[in-house]
């Protein structure tokens, strides 16, 4: 008698995971990444997943995004499934080898995940990695769970085939760090024909070739469109309300989880809700229909007003374009909740956070603190020494946990992967120029040092 070693085709996934699972279970051949919050936990998870379904993927950390990204379209280019992992600050270092190869007509499956820190919690920024899939012209998916990012993981691949494109995967940190049930689906081995076919016109990004690939992926852009209007209904559709509606709400990603929980707390179905699973392009027949049956739809997405601004008519819309929605920060339950209040015209009970907060730490025993660095660690005593040694120098910083060197006023600036260097450089430029003399002493970490820090000190 055969016994089965798989009890159930389910299991307990962080949304990196499920978007690991994903990306093995299509049949990717190749994936490369950078870590950074909120995308670390992918590409292990991807390691983990191939061995355990006997996949022969190549699974690498590249020393930055830039080389990250352009390892997976180059795997891409010889017809393998390739994937290239990131946090969304990081697609600004990949973004000269993203923009060329959005232009190209791709061979095998080129999937971009960019994981998004609306907040932000642990970025220099929380800009929106969907402005980056505008700015390229490729498709977005925005995943509203971690069972839909490990779909989304499947059918962009499927998409990016089909038409030959970059298709970006942008979960935010809510879907990244996430636990959910996730439904696991048969693993589909990578294609076993890997060839690169040479061809300059398809592979060479020259200025002549600009002028033939720029009308055609406009054409792509729009027959995506029309695909996501109408092959993708499990991603975009709608939930009516009971009755006559007396408000319309468009929502993409985690939004549309958060606002279809707040209102089934509340009791209101009287209010219409248009899921958009994929932002860009917007399946604007569809939106525009649905905001045409509304008396006033309100728009939420995260961080950028990406779907708004697709908009040809911002008539009876509420959002960030006229200050309904908050123009930063992350759109948290209590966020949403205080919006559709205001939209809907209902008192909330304002709950005292400051007292409830001091209440719970008195009760825990817990006295807050500022983040700083671990117990024992040799930051603290090296920054503590370069300023008694030198107290008048200015001191450029990097990214990492190292930055928290500003707890001992040990660090005057940082600004992003391997400026200490540079911001080194430009201090003492200015002041030479100036016939001053000041000490710079700069600190950086050893993976930003090979990340970024090396350009600037050649």
């Amino acid at each position: 008698m055969e016994v089965s070693l798989r009890v159930s085709t389910k299991a307990i996934l962080l949304g990196n995971e499920a978007i690991a699972r994903g990306i093995v279970e299509a049949g990717c051949l190749v994936a490369a990444a950078y870590p950074g919050t909120p995308s670390s936990e992918i590409l292990p998870a991807v390691a983990k997943f191939a061995d355990e379904l006997g996949s022969p993927m190549a699974v690498e950390w590249g020393v930055n995004e830039k080389v990250a990204f352009e390892k997976a379209a180059a795997a891409s280019f010889t017809g393998a499934r390739a994937c290239a992992v990131m946090k969304q600050v990081g697609l600004n270092v990949a973004a000269d080898p993203f923009m060329s190869v959005a232009h190209f007509q791709l061979k095998g499956g080129l999937l971009l995940v960019s994981a998004d820190d609306p907040g932000p919690h642990s970025s220099q920024t929380e800009q929106d990695s969907r402005y980056f899939a505008m700015f390229a012209k490729i498709p977005c998916f925005d995943p509203c769970s971690a069972t839909e990012a490990r779909e989304m993981a499947h059918d962009g691949f499927e998409l990016s085939e089909r038409f030959g494109v970059v298709t970006m995967l942008r979960p935010s940190v809510r879907v990244d760090h996430c636990r959910q049930d996730v439904e696991l689906a048969d693993y589909v081995p990578p294609k076993p024909e890997v060839k690169f076919e040479k061809d300059v016109s398809r592979w060479v990004c020259l200025p002549a070739s600009v002028k033939v690939n720029h009308p055609r992926l406009n054409a792509k852009l729009e027959e995506i469109r029309t695909a996501f209007e109408t092959e993708f209904g499990k991603y975009n559709y709608e939930v009516p309300a009971a009755g006559k509606a007396s408000l319309g709400i468009v929502a993409s990603g985690v939004c549309f989880s958060v606002v279809s929980d707040i209102l089934k707390s509340w009791g209101r179905d009287d209010v219409a809700l248009l899921k958009i699973g994929t932002p860009h392009p917007l399946p604007l027949k569809m939106v525009t229909d649905f905001i045409s049956r509304n008396p006033k739809t309100l728009f939420l997405e995260e961080t950028y007003p990406v779907m708004e601004m697709q908009l040809h008519d911002r008539t009876g819309i509420l959002g960030r374009w006229n200050g309904v929605v908050p123009s930063a920060g992350e759109l948290l339950p209590e966020v949403v909740g205080e919006i559709l209040a205001k939209v809907l015209g209902i008192d909330l009970p304002s709950p005292d956070e400051k007292g409830l907060l001091k209440q719970a730490l008195q009760e825990l025993k817990i006295t807050p603190r500022r983040p700083m660095l671990c117990p024992g660690c040799p930051h603290r005593a090296s920054l503590f020494s370069i300023r008694q040694a030198v107290p008048s120098a200015i001191n450029p910083s990097d990214i990492g946990c190292y930055a928290l060197g500003v707890n001992q006023k040990a660090i005057d600036t940082v600004v992003d992967m391997g400026a200490s260097v540079t911001a080194g450089s430009g201090f003492f430029m200015a002041h030479k120029a100036a016939g001053i003399e000041r000490p710079i002493i700069s600190t950086i970490g050893d993976s930003t040092f090979f990340h970024m820090g090396i350009p600037g000190l050649v």
